[in-house]
């Protein structure tokens, strides 16, 4: 097995103590460095070791590093005759060495970071257990968040066969922006008495299952007769630059003829769905960790492909030219998110007060979620797509929250009812 979990006295490896390895139980000292416990993990046969709060005590490091990094480099991050990451100058959430005649090594510690979702797991065996759950649905071992676990997935997948891209302007914009939105309520509403909320499962990870991607090189205006609306591009018109998913939504006749519909456009004659693999791989996980109730496994699913979306465009990268800065597969996922919720909001019974990204927020006299939702016409159901009853508040507060002054103040006020009230509301 390569993941091993430490607490404050043993090394646990699917469940099983250090002293199964060897004799005598591994005893952590402060003055421990990042070196010796690599020498410790490659004695057992692990590639990761991860660090509860116990095992932190133990080797003399702190509970929590905070937002700050060390200013002075902290010894434990010493490894003689190893390579470490250029970067790795501060104690870190993940940590990593290689060399010395040893297999690479990673240590987590997701008590270093506040958004882990492996955090709240301090008991060792059973961090181990969701570790176990999350690898076997997946194949993935977690590279410290879910952004960085998406990339190491597609780079082992693809190998060289991704390489760095040429990208056009439009690339570099801030384009295809998650839908959040709010309204007045209508006067019917005004007499409401409760907000419920629903969100769609796997909204992102959905709109990747069969999306084309770019390949090659663009074209710059590329005759007509060989545009077709699943090539994917970026198209101006109306003012502004859209990937194919929204210009397809905007214009129902797209791709049309220049000068009717777009006015300028890239967009590349060859793709291919490059996601689709990624998307098999965590649709199975999911369906997977939802019939064993992993919970915080699942979590972390979630997280991959939540925070691998978005990690295509960024430009905060340890390598130059690097094959997995795609700008366009970002807007374009999001893009085609955002255009099929759309399509299913314009067909339901009743328009939602608010949107804030995947999730819908609704007044009404309904009790029963269930109820409210055939009455909307929203399928339930834990499959991809489908949406999910998040919780609900009093209709006052709501209403109070929708005269707030900026969007943002109101989005995050409805989203703070509806975490505290929970359901209490639809009981």
């Amino acid at each position: 097995m390569t993941i091993g979990v430490a607490d404050a006295s043993e090394v646990h490896s699917l469940g099983r103590p250090s002293e199964l390895y060897g004799p005598g139980v591994v005893t952590y000292r402060p003055g421990v460095t990042l070196g010796a416990l690599a020498s410790l993990a490659d004695a057992l046969g692990l590639r990761q070791l991860w660090l509860t709060p116990a095992a932190l005590e133990a080797c003399g490091l702190p509970a929590d590093v905070g937002r700050r990094p060390y200013r002075v480099r902290h010894p434990f991050l010493e490894a003689p005759g190893r390579a470490v990451p250029e970067g790795q100058t501060a104690l870190a959430p993940r940590l990593s060495c290689w060399g010395g005649g040893l297999a690479p090594f990673e240590l987590l510690v997701p008590q270093w970071d506040a958004h882990s979702p492996w955090r709240a797991l301090t008991y060792a065996p059973a961090l181990l257990a969701e570790l176990v759950d999350f690898t076997d649905a997946t194949a993935m071992l977690w590279r410290g968040s879910g952004a960085v676990t998406s990339d190491a997935w597609l780079r082992t997948y693809y190998g060289k066969r991704l390489e760095p891209m040429d990208w056009p302007p439009p690339a570099e914009e801030d384009l295809e922006p998650d839908l959040r939105t709010t309204r007045e309520p209508f006067p019917t509403e005004a007499r409401a008495r409760y907000l419920a909320a629903f969100d769609v499962n796997g909204m992102y990870l959905s709109a990747a299952s069969s999306l084309a991607l770019p390949a090659g090189q663009y074209v710059h205006r590329p005759p007509i007769e060989v545009v077709r609306r699943a090539r994917p591009g970026y198209w101006h018109f109306a003012g502004r630059w859209v990937t194919t998913p929204t210009a397809a939504a905007l214009a129902p006749g797209f791709p049309g003829a220049p000068g009717e519909v777009y006015d300028d456009a890239y967009a590349w004659l060859d793709y291919h769905r490059y996601l689709e693999p990624w998307y098999r791989t965590l649709r199975d996980g999911r369906e997977r960790l939802l019939e064993t109730g992993a919970g915080v496994a699942l979590q972390a699913l979630k997280a991959v492909y939540r925070e691998g979306v978005g990690r295509f465009g960024s430009v905060n990268r340890t390598r130059e030219r690097d094959p997995l800065y795609l700008p366009y597969w970002r807007q374009a996922v999001q893009a085609e998110a955002r255009t099929r919720l759309e399509r299913h909001i314009a067909a339901l019974g009743q328009a939602p007060v608010a949107v804030e990204v995947d999730c819908l927020y609704f007044l009404t006299n309904y009790r029963n979620p269930g109820l409210l939702a055939r009455g909307l016409g929203l399928t339930l159901g834990s499959g991809l797509g489908r949406f999910r009853f998040v919780g609900s508040a009093r209709a006052r507060d709501a209403r109070e929250a929708l005269a707030l002054p900026t969007l943002r103040e109101r989005l995050a006020c409805l989203r703070g009812l509806v975490s505290e009230r929970g359901s209490d509301a639809a009981q």
